[in-house]
């Protein structure tokens, strides 16, 4: 009888202990999405004459999250000679597959390697995984400040 009793007592405590880590589980994992930089390259795409603008496209999956969340996407951009240039997009989210043109206006001013780094993250969110990819454009020429053009696609 005794035997019976720490049975149900052992049974009961387990059970409370797998819902209070799987409610836990579900808290703590509000959000999640991989971020992918498909591509990167430089062109004139503002038109001013000057290939001195990177492209970039940049995939946004949306693993774990609900219709309608907001979302802040940080985009950067390094040059050669390890200035960054970043800037924070937010949207809010009624898909869970999106790709973002972004047009780095009168980036590429210097030659050598440059990196587009880009990281999703909800409000609520302490971390989360940057993707980047590398290439070498031919030297650019100073021309406008710096800006950024966002598409989604």
């Amino acid at each position: 009888m005794v035997q019976a009793k720490r049975m149900k007592r052992w049974i009961f405590g387990m059970t409370m202990l797998l819902v209070l880590f799987q409610g836990n589980m579900l808290v703590s994992a509000n959000f999640s999405a991989d971020t992918t930089v498909l591509d990167g390259f430089y062109t004139d795409s503002d038109y001013d004459g000057f290939a001195d603008d990177v492209v970039a496209y940049v995939s946004v999956d949306v693993l774990w999250g609900y219709y309608g969340m907001s979302m802040d996407v940080y985009v950067g951009l390094t040059l050669p000679s390890g200035n960054e240039i970043w800037y924070v997009i937010t949207l809010t989210v009624y898909t869970d597959y999106f790709i973002l043109k972004l047009q780095f206006l009168d980036s590429a001013t210097e030659s050598g390697w440059y990196s587009v780094h880009a990281a999703a993250f909800a409000p609520q969110d302490t971390y989360a995984t940057m993707h980047s990819y590398t290439f070498d454009p031919p030297g650019g020429s100073p021309n406008n400040p710096p800006s950024l053009l966002v598409t989604v696609i």
